[in-house]
Formats: structure tokens, C-alpha cells, sequence
């Protein structure tokens, strides 16, 4: 897989290097890139929240907010918070 830091680093050099020729496509593609990146769940005992437009949403199933469309990053919330299946 490839890293994703990476590759918006990279964009970013090229942009760098490419500003005087095409600005405008530098900036667009940029902004599509920092648009995808997924946004952190606000999770509550009562609800789930999207970390973006702060809308309800479902914590199973959902991988982005059917609201505004961004991405929920529920791995994360759960190496932090703790796995769904523990076996015990």
C-alpha cells in the first residue's frame, strides 16, 4: 500500500516546482487531496457524531459521514478506544 503522507508530500514538491505553469490545478488537486482524509469520530455513550459537520451517525457500517461525505476513521477510534471483538 502505498503511504499516503508520502504521496501528498511528493504532490507538494511537485506543485513547488510547477506553480508558474499550472497554479490553479495545483491548488484543486491539493485541496481534493486534503479532502479525503478521514476526520475522527466524536463518540459518546449515547451517539456517534462525524468529526467534520458534527451530524448523528451509525457506528457499524458507515465508512463515510452520508452527511458531508467524509471519510470516518473508525480503525482509529478503535486502536485507541479498544477492539469490537475482544475474546475473553
Amino acid at each position: 500500500m502505498i503511504n499516503r503522507q508520502k504521496v501528498i508530500r511528493e504532490f507538494g514538491n511537485w506543485c513547488e516546482a510547477m506553480a508558474d505553469e499550472c497554479p490553479i490545478i495545483c491548488l484543486r488537486a491539493r485541496d481534493l487531496i486534503e479532502e479525503q482524509e478521514a476526520v475522527k469520530p466524536r463518540v459518546s455513550t449515547v451517539e456517534q457524531r462525524c468529526g467534520n459537520c458534527n451530524k448523528v451517525i451509525e457506528m457499524d457500517g458507515w465508512k463515510s459521514c452520508p452527511w458531508c461525505g467524509k471519510r470516518i476513521d473508525w480503525e482509529g477510534w478503535w486502536k485507541k478506544n479498544g477492539t469490537r471483538n475482544q475474546n475473553s
